[in-house]
């Protein structure tokens, strides 16, 4: 069975970039684990889908950048983007790109994410 958890998420995001578990917002997380996986599902509909990006890529780092990945994030119904990703520890930092290569990094802060399993 999947269970939703509580996330707590750690970051000093500047005005107008809203980040939670709030789907609506321009970024949001779902965290859901099984007894042999931890999945989180990152939601995005920021200023590259705004911008009419027609492909937006998720790119995300653990253990402050050394281990790193680029995927390509599902467009969904309503124009947004999901990607899910089993990262390799529980703080994760990330951002976005679009196929013409152009980024959506929060200002430079990019997006930080701490896992709270309980």
């Amino acid at each position: 069975m999947i269970n939703l958890l509580k996330w707590a998420v750690n970051s000093n995001l500047i005005a107008g970039h809203e980040f939670g578990g709030d789907p609506h917002q321009p970024v949001s997380i779902e965290a859901f684990v099984t007894p042999d996986t931890k999945e989180l599902h990152i939601y995005y509909q920021g200023l590259l889908k705004n911008a009419g990006a027609k492909e937006v890529y998720l790119h995300y780092g653990t253990h402050d950048w050394a281990h790193t990945a680029t995927v390509k994030m599902e467009r969904n119904y309503n124009g947004s983007f999901t990607a899910r990703i089993q990262p390799d520890a529980p703080e994760i930092e990330f951002c976005f790109k679009d196929n013409a290569d152009n980024w959506d990094n929060n200002n430079g802060l990019n997006w930080k994410a701490h896992v709270c399993l309980h």
